[in-house]
């Protein structure tokens, strides 16, 4: 056999086989990540975080119906996800008589002329699959306004009667007080209902008019219905203490250990005066600030009487209807609204006030307050093309808020929409957990479990969560395609738990319990989540 000539390599295959062994040095030299190990984590309990759904009785998801079987549905998808609460809005125009007739007592719920037969069906339905109903009461009848009502206001809005509420929250308070006979089944009783919302968005025109002193006939205007309002002084809060005050005597004249909420505040104040479409407001945290009778941060005012309440409310939204440093879209739940209006990171701010004026008598009675936010949530794609966000996004986004928010004072969060529904006002609410097929998003899973990691130092994040279930809890490292355990610590049911864990750089977490685990986390190597008025 014939010897075969050994054939010298070309410099071009020089330079090869040198750039491969020069990459293969440096792979050996690039440092391997250290292999996650399990740590030993100090688990504090934190206060606990009702989750609860605001609008329950859309188009799509109806936890109010009266049809049987689409209520059981979608009543078994809120339960899935943990859903505990179900606000209602209750139209005290549309219940009360449009001319009280003679005898009329508006204290008594069984008196003739009141109508309560649509609010039965609704809290009877969303009572029976074991939620917590909460009532949000607005909208007075003509007869219960102020004289003097301009052409521009919103009907039910003109200065409402503090007395003529306070009567029709005691009849309320009565029918729900879980006494009161069911009208359509003998020998049974109307649930029993412990949360009542004195109004919603009163520094909105839309809701409480006026909101500036120099509303009234004969004041300067911009336009039809527009104060100048350079130096002109608020008066929506003081109409509405009025309002909150008479609901409260009235509610816990019925029953003591019900829990009277004050009006969830509208987020933002628009630059545009136009009332006939309701849209000119106060800043929320000016009017919340003149409710609970403090200046500033905390300097109580004089000849201001107290607020009486159990909880303050926000609405916290995102401003998509203005440009903002975003654009037109969302920034997410750390960013801070100027101006005293107030987003998610925003509402410690609110409870800073409450705090305040707690403190100095201005809100009655004393102790500490429970924190609602009524109505939040992003706008997502496909439904909402415009102004509107991925579904993961907005799930992270809503892990986020529910950290933020717990420590801001809330202790209540209804998320706005159970599922995307069709436009309202020509826009389509699309913040819901499920599509309005019916399938869930992924949000679903951060309602039902959210997880995350904040950066308090460089080489430490704190872990946070609320727990679905009970039981042995782990919280996971992605490691090379595996994910290796880290922490593991027990948690009851519903539990909210934080801790600390040593954590340099980036990683991708996820925490587990029973059959349920959470969205992956991406932990970056940035700062602190938590805004300023939050507590750490």
């Amino acid at each position: 056999m014939p010897k075969r000539l050994l054939k010298l390599p070309t410099s071009a295959a020089i330079v090869l086989l040198l750039a491969c062994a020069l990459a293969a040095a440096a792979a050996s030299a690039a440092p391997t990540p250290p292999r996650p190990t399990l740590q030993g984590v100090r688990i504090n309990r934190q206060a606990p975080l009702t989750l609860g759904i605001s609008n329950s009785n859309s188009t799509q998801a109806d936890l109010e119906s009266a049809n049987a079987a689409r209520n059981a549905i979608w009543a078994g998808r809120a339960k899935k996800i943990g859903a505990q609460m179900v606000r209602i809005a209750v139209f005290w125009s549309q219940i009360a008589p449009s001319t009280p007739p003679t005898g009329f007592v508006a204290t008594d719920p069984s008196s003739a002329g009141y109508n309560w037969t649509a609010l039965d069906q609704q809290v009877r339905a969303v009572a029976s699959h074991g939620f917590q109903v909460m009532l949000t009461v607005n909208n007075a009848p003509a007869w219960a306004e102020g004289a003097h009502m301009p052409s521009w206001a919103q009907p039910g809005s003109w200065r409402p009667n503090p007395k003529d509420f306070g009567q029709f929250a005691t009849a309320l308070a009565k029918r729900y007080s879980g006494s009161f006979p069911d009208p359509l089944h003998n020998g049974k009783k109307l649930p029993r209902v412990r949360f009542y919302q004195a109004w919603n968005e009163p520094n909105m025109a839309y809701y409480i008019t006026p909101q500036y002193r120099d509303e009234g006939p004969g004041a300067k205007r911009n336009g039809p219905g527009c104060p100048v309002r350079d130096g002109s002084a608020l008066e929506s809060p003081g109409i509405y203490r009025g309002l909150l005050n008479a609901f409260y005597a009235a509610v816990k004249g019925v029953d003591r250990t019900d829990t009277v909420v004050s009006a969830s505040v509208d987020p933002f104040s628009l630059p545009n005066c136009q009332p006939h479409l309701g849209n000119y407001r106060v800043s929320a945290l000016r009017f919340d600030q003149a409710l609970f009778c403090v200046s500033g941060v905390d300097k109580p005012l004089p000849r201001c009487s107290p607020a009486h309440l159990d909880a303050f409310a926000a609405n916290p939204y995102e401003p998509w209807t203005i440009p903002g440093p975003c654009g037109r879209v969302e920034c997410g739940p750390t960013w801070s609204a100027p101006d005293g209006d107030v987003s998610i990171a925003d509402v410690g701010k609110l409870n800073q006030a409450l705090t305040a004026a707690v403190r100095a008598g201005k809100v009655l009675p004393r102790g500490k307050k429970q924190g609602f936010v009524t109505e939040v949530g992003w706008d997502q794609q496909p439904v909402a093309k415009k102004e509107s966000v991925s579904q993961a996004t907005a799930a992270l986004w809503q892990e986020e808020a529910y950290y933020i928010l717990s420590h801001s004072g809330v202790t209540d969060v209804l998320w706005w929409q159970l599922a995307d529904t069709a436009p309202f006002d020509g826009w389509p609410d699309a913040s819901g957990e499920y599509l309005a097929s019916g399938k869930a998003k992924p949000s679903a899973t951060a309602y039902r479990f959210p997880f995350l990691a904040n950066r308090v130092t460089p080489g430490r994040v704190q872990l946070w969560g609320r727990a679905p279930q009970g039981g042995e809890l782990t919280v996971q490292e992605r490691y090379r395609g595996n994910w290796l355990p880290v922490a593991r610590f027990h948690v009851a049911p519903l539990e909210v738990f934080q801790g600390d864990l040593n954590l340099t750089g980036t990683a991708l977490l996820r925490a587990k319990v029973g059959g349920y685990t959470s969205l992956v986390w991406n932990q970056s190597a940035k700062g602190s989540l938590l805004p300023p008025s939050a507590a750490a």
